[in-house]
Parts: structure tokens; C-alpha cells; sequence
């Protein structure tokens, strides 16, 4: 009776978890979603009564297929787009918004399809960079801080659209 039960229970008890995880993986938040309920959907800018520029870029998150998060990087007149891809986005309990963002435009050159884990806060109609690395862990961003420069990464003020 027991090795019977063993034979019965152990694998619906391992179809129970794989559903789960499956029904999991159905209901996760498309990258749009999390965006327009973190409030980053719409145009950035470091000054929005500033013009585009590359001292003051507009940054335009737009829904792409699939539910994917497309952002488009306004520098201004014959400067290029620096378009990207949000793949993948969730909000941590600590109300940080955290993505995997994808190169996605040929004018990156090499830098083409790289990706980056960024960890944006938002807070007061701003949003701020504290983490930005690698999927291997090279660290851009660190606690607020652009590593290649030692300067604070910059606050975007949301723009009305």
C-alpha cells in the first residue's frame, strides 16, 4: 500500500510544482505592464523645459510587441537614436524597478544587442539609476554612482506627454 501511494503521490506532487511554476511564468507582468504601473511609461528628461540635447537627452518608453518596453534616447537633431529593448521587468518589495535592457539599434555598433540589469528608483516624478551591470556582473552603476566616471548617475524628471 505504501509503494503504492509513493508511486502515486510523488509524481502528481511533481506535476503540481511543475504547473505551478508554469502558471507562474503565464501570469508574470509583460514588461509594459510593470512599466505603466511603476509610472516609468512616457518621456524623461534631465530638464523637461530643456530641449533634447546630449547634456540633457529625452528618454521615450513606448510599448513595443509582445508586451516589451522599447525606449527611444532623444540627443537632439543628427545625433542618433541609441534605441533599446526592455526584455524582462519586476517591482522589488522596496518599490525599485528592476530590467534587463537591450542595445537595440544598429547605431550602437559593436555594443549592439548588450545587455545591462538596471535597477531604477522612482520617487517624487523622478527616476534615478542606482544599479546598472552585466548579466556576468561587471558593475556600471553602483550604489548611484557611474563607476567610469565617479559622478552620480542623473535624475530624469517625468515629462507631461
Amino acid at each position: 500500500m505504501r509503494l503504492a501511494l509513493k508511486i502515486i503521490v510523488l509524481p502528481l506532487l511533481a506535476g503540481l510544482v511543475v504547473l505551478s511554476a508554469l502558471a507562474d511564468a503565464a501570469f508574470a507582468a509583460s514588461p509594459w505592464s510593470v512599466f505603466v504601473e511603476a509610472g516609468l511609461a512616457g518621456r524623461w528628461a534631465i530638464s523637461c523645459k530643456a530641449a533634447p540635447g546630449n547634456q540633457n537627452p529625452w528618454m521615450t518608453y513606448y510599448e513595443g510587441d509582445n508586451g516589451t518596453v522599447r525606449r527611444k534616447l532623444d540627443r537632439g537633431p543628427g545625433t542618433g537614436n541609441y534605441n533599446l529593448t526592455i526584455d524582462s521587468a519586476s517591482i522589488q518589495d522596496d518599490g525599485t524597478v528592476r530590467a534587463s535592457m537591450r542595445n537595440d539599434d544598429p547605431v550602437w555598433g559593436n555594443s549592439n544587442g548588450t545587455v545591462a540589469i538596471v535597477v531604477v528608483k522612482i520617487a517624487d516624478g523622478h527616476a534615478h539609476t542606482l544599479q546598472s551591470a552585466s548579466p556576468d556582473g561587471e558593475k556600471f552603476i553602483k550604489d548611484g554612482i557611474v563607476l567610469g566616471n565617479g559622478a552620480p548617475s542623473p535624475s530624469f524628471e517625468k515629462c507631461p506627454n
